[in-house]
């Protein structure tokens, strides 16, 4: 009995362990494209300015040698309203084959709450 109990419990480690977890920041960003992966997506506090976030990205180290893409944030209230930047506006990114790019982006005000980074290929 003691031996079920024991292949049971290596089964759910090995399973737990083998099973991909999504990352929370998954969903601050929408990307449909190829060129890059984005790493990493870190996000803090900063006092008396607000929210602070880094993104990590990469280039792919297919297709061409320079990767052309645009980039923007978009900022929310906590009620889910907009906050209209500069940042709001579609901003170029050149990254060459296999290189990795931090975009830092702070937060307008300090009613910003929520956020969400827009990648499109050109």
């Amino acid at each position: 009995m003691k031996n079920i109990y024991k292949i049971i419990l290596m089964l759910s480690i090995f399973l737990a362990a083998c099973s991909t977890i999504t990352p929370r920041w998954e969903s601050n960003y929408t990307y449909s494209g190829v060129r890059i992966s984005v790493i990493d997506i870190k996000e803090w506090e900063v006092e008396k300015v607000g929210l602070k976030v880094s993104v990590l990205a990469e280039a792919s180290k297919f297709f061409a040698p320079m990767k052309k893409l645009r980039h923007r944030v978009l900022w929310y209230k906590t009620d889910g309203q907009p906050i209209k930047t500069t940042l709001s506006y579609w901003q170029t990114l050149s990254l060459k084959r296999g290189a990795r790019q931090e975009l830092v982006y702070i937060a307008p005000s300090l009613e910003a709450s929520s956020y969400l980074i827009e990648f499109e290929d050109l």
